[in-house]
């Protein structure tokens, strides 16, 4: 991307999950449109898009991952996922918090909150599909990364059952995962 970033203690590093998503960022967003990056971290989807030319708008629910953000020159706003925002958005970029967690990971700290998806590592990812057709676009398009440790065919079910037409934009695997960036879009019932 060749854009450099300040990184707050504290703040989700960015790690592949991340630049798959800067990645399909970067490839999705045209001059002009209006993007929101949610669960933003440092932001760096959100420079990706301000790079291409669009008007961008970071959240997170993390005060220090805002901070961060206005650090990197974006207007970022403390928000849990999309409530608070009126659309319409051209793009929502999210990479969710997306790790399988039990109430005692979450009790004896073992979890980062940043990466606490639930219990089945689905429940932002379920709220963010949930929320986002009501401050996208009628052609707005969602980016969306997901992992195998979700479960990438529950996800794509979520994505099905929800009324979303979805490819992968792009993919990474790991040794001990693969993510998926997903580009997703609202089908037309009848």
């Amino acid at each position: 991307m060749g854009i450099g970033y300040h990184l707050l203690p504290g703040v989700y590093p960015p790690s592949e999950d991340t630049f798959l998503l800067v990645e399909a960022t970067a490839a999705e967003a045209r001059p002009g449109e209006r993007v929101l990056e949610v669960c933003c971290g440092a932001g760096l989807a959100a420079m990706a898009a301000r790079q291409a030319g669009c008007r961008v708008t970071a959240s997170d629910i993390s005060p220090r991952a805002c901070r961060n953000a206005r650090l990197n020159r974006l207007d970022a706003v403390r928000a849990d996922l999309l409530p608070a925002f009126r659309g319409p958005f051209d793009l929502v970029a999210c990479n969710p918090p997306y790790l399988p967690c039990g109430e005692d990971d979450r009790q004896s700290g073992a979890v980062d909150p940043s990466l606490d998806g639930g219990r089945d590592g689905l429940d932002v990812t379920r709220r963010l599909l949930a929320r986002a057709p009501t401050v996208l676009a009628p052609a707005g398009r969602l980016l969306l990364v997901a992992s195998s440790l979700q479960g990438l065919g529950q996800v794509e079910r979520l994505l099905a059952d929800g009324g979303w037409g979805f490819e992968a934009a792009s993919r990474y695997r790991a040794f001990f995962e693969e993510l998926r960036a997903y580009r997703c879009w609202r089908e037309t019932r009848t």
